[in-house]
C-alpha cells in the first residue's frame, strides 16, 4: 500500500485545496457546513476519477453518490 500512499493522500488533502482555490474568501463564508462538504466531496470524486484514468491499477467505482477508490496490488 505504501507507493499509493502519497496518490491517495492527494485525492484527500487535495480536494480541500482545489475547493479554497476555486472558491473566493467570502464565497467560503457564505458556504454552510454542507454546501462545503458537498463542494469538498465533488472535487473528491474528480481527483479519484483523473486518478483512475492515468494508473490501470486504481479504480474509481461510483455509486449512489458514494466513491470507493480501489487499488489492485500485483
Amino acid at each position: 500500500m505504501s507507493p499509493y500512499f502519497d496518490r491517495v493522500w492527494d485525492i484527500i488533502r487535495g480536494d480541500w485545496d482545489d475547493y479554497q482555490n476555486e472558491n473566493s474568501e467570502r464565497v467560503q463564508a457564505l458556504n454552510s457546513p454542507r454546501t462545503r462538504a458537498s463542494q469538498i466531496h465533488d472535487f473528491m470524486r474528480d481527483r479519484a476519477t483523473r486518478l483512475a484514468e492515468l494508473d490501470s491499477t486504481i479504480k474509481a467505482v461510483i455509486r449512489n453518490q458514494i466513491t470507493v477508490v480501489m487499488i489492485y496490488v500485483k
